[in-house]
């Protein structure tokens, strides 16, 4: 019976100092933000769009002599996680559905310890559920140039999503004349570019971008006007680039000049 109650004291006094030590344990959050939590807390961890994943990132140690090994986030039912974990940190990739709702959504995380099994602690994390968070925008829409010779255009792009986000540009002109191009904005970013066009036909052009996203319905286009000066090397090449304008009847001449002008292997 003295045995008995011996071990019983044991286990009390266990559970007694595991308790003290998970009182002394901390949350230290060091991705979308740099925060130290108290078990429970509550914090808002910023805005993500439709289609997007973010991170939150852990540290670790616990401040308390331990580290946290093991991390669960409860995200709404239609949410993805998954897992990382590396010698500092605990990290937790929640991705949003792209037909998801716009909302303020919670997400409840729980951190554990084998070393304390009695020292678990969760937080919330409250995230902002946009359609979108993309801004872009472009200058020099109207221009002139030589054929032959690159002209730019100024883009800009700004995300304010706690995630990444991919964008591609494109235009209704041949890829010869502007390539395709993919851009990755990370969280929080703002970039800004020089697109560069290469006119390969005089004439003048009405044409757009397109700015279309990877991961959610985002959309925009830019309408722009380009006046090409034709060139001796660009008359005559012309026809091996773009159709010639109001010259049908001269199409066999322009070809054979193209052909004649452009240099052999």
């Amino acid at each position: 019976m003295l045995k008995k109650s011996w071990i019983g004291a044991f286990f009390l006094l266990f559970a007694v100092f595991a308790m003290i030590g998970a009182a002394g344990a901390s949350i230290s959050v060091v991705v979308p933000v740099d925060a130290t939590l108290d078990n429970k807390a509550e914090f808002r961890l910023g805005n993500a769009a439709l289609g997007e994943t973010f991170s939150v990132v852990i540290q670790k140690k616990s401040g308390s002599g331990f580290d946290w090994d093991s991390l669960v986030a409860n995200a709404p039912g239609s949410w993805n996680v998954n897992y990382r974990f590396s010698d500092k940190t605990l990290i937790a990739d929640i991705s949003i559905p792209g037909n998801a709702p716009e909302s303020t959504s919670i997400v409840v995380f729980a951190l554990g310890s084998k070393d304390r099994p009695l020292a678990g602690e969760s937080f919330s994390g409250i995230i902002n559920v946009k359609k979108n968070l993309l801004t872009v925008t472009m200058d020099n829409l109207k221009q002139q140039a030589s054929v032959g010779v690159p002209v730019t255009y100024r883009f800009v792009a700004s995300n304010d999503s706690i995630a990444e986000h991919k964008i591609t540009i494109e235009s209704s002109l041949p890829n010869y004349w502007f390539e395709p191009k993919e851009i990755i904005l990370q969280p929080k970013q703002k970039q800004e570019l020089n697109l560069a066009l290469k006119p390969e036909a005089y004439g003048l052009r009405n044409f757009s971008f397109f700015v279309k996203s990877r991961q959610n319905g985002f959309a925009q286009n830019f309408n722009a006007e380009l006046r090409v000066l034709p060139t001796v090397p660009g008359k005559f090449s012309a026809a091996a680039y773009a159709f010639p304008f109001f010259t049908f009847s001269n199409f066999a001449f322009y070809l054979f000049n193209s052909l004649w002008f452009t240099p052999f292997p």
